[in-house]
């Protein structure tokens, strides 16, 4: 009985061990992946990389499903419609699950029209599967039609949230005005390229905030400047509609932050200036000192070492 106990324990500690460099494993696959794609956070405040490796895992998972099914039909055309069918229903849910991913999201429409390209793709997947289930099913394509033209006019007119007032909004230089939505009472004035902000232009936010510089794709996009009504303020770069890059932030009560960010966040390395005269030189990591650092007192005396996620540790 004891040494089953202790071949049990031993075999607990295993698979701790296992489990442990699993993890470890895991989490620097996720880095690895994270650091690629040029983003460390995902629009779920999770890990870019670690999102992306549950997101291939699911979209594998249900591949390998799709062919398995697609091998139990005899009739392969038959298999093909309906597997091919279905599978195309789910692509919208791939592409709404993969929402938070920046560089999905970056070329999926925005607004109501994603979910517009969404109801689209899936009545057609639909439409498909049951022509391969049944002929009769065509009967009532018409229907299905009517139904899905009526959704896409519904679905546009809300869409329509923005008002050129003048000038060219398509491609040129105008100035257009949201009148609906969670957008109403901003303003936009600037170059257009196929209907989006694309080049320079300045946005007005309806309560008071305002961006001026470069825009890409209807996104800041390069040299911007950012303005807060509260005073806050943020010179530098932007990227696919965050601060990424080298920029300068200031703070109503005379903080400054000069250096890197990274998804709006102060991110590499910077130099941090306090109301009270004191001084941060150093690596940043999320928005928090993390890394070699030099910490000048207001006083003048010096705490050089290592920060983790804010804290000194050493």
């Amino acid at each position: 009985m004891t040494k089953i106990a202790t071949l049990y324990g031993l075999f607990k500690l295993h698979a701790l061990g296992v489990f442990s460099a699993a993890a470890e494993f895991f989490g620097y696959v996720a880095n690895f992946i994270g650091n690629t794609v040029g983003f460390t956070e995902c629009n779920y405040n999770i890990s870019c990389g670690k999102f992306i490796i549950f997101y291939l895992i699911f979209t594998l998972a249900f591949i390998a499903f799709a062919i398995y099914k697609f091998t139990k039909y005899k009739n392969k055309k038959k298999g093909a419609l309906v597997v091919g069918g279905t599978s195309l229903i789910f692509i919208p849910i791939f592409l709404l699950i993969g929402f938070p991913i920046p560089q999905i999201n970056y070329f999926l429409p925005n607004g109501d029209m994603l979910w517009v390209m969404a109801f689209a793709i899936a009545f057609i997947g639909s439409t498909i599967s049951r022509i391969g289930e049944k002929k009769r099913g065509i009967k009532k394509l018409a229907l299905y039609y009517f139904l899905v033209l009526l959704a896409i006019i519904a679905f546009s007119e809300q869409n329509q949230l923005s008002k050129c007032i003048e000038g060219d909004c398509n491609n040129g230089y105008g100035t257009s005005t949201f009148v609906s939505g969670k957008f109403a009472g901003d303003k936009y004035v600037g170059q257009f390229k196929n209907k989006k902000q694309h080049g320079q232009g300045t946005y007005t936010w309806a309560n008071g905030d305002k961006y001026v510089g470069e825009w890409k794709k209807g996104k800041e996009h390069g040299q911007g400047t950012y303005t807060w009504v509260n005073g806050r303020k943020h010179v530098g770069e932007f990227k696919n509609g965050k601060r990424h890059g080298q920029g300068i932030k200031t703070w109503k009560n005379g903080a400054k932050y000069i250096g890197g960010f990274k998804n709006d966040k102060r991110h590499g390395q910077g130099t941090y200036l306090f109301p009270s005269g004191a001084k941060h030189v150093g690596e940043f990591k999320n928005g928090k000192r993390h890394g070699q650092g030099t910490y000048t007192r207001e006083d003048g005396t010096v705490k050089k070492g290592k920060w983790k996620n804010g804290d000194f540790v050493k």
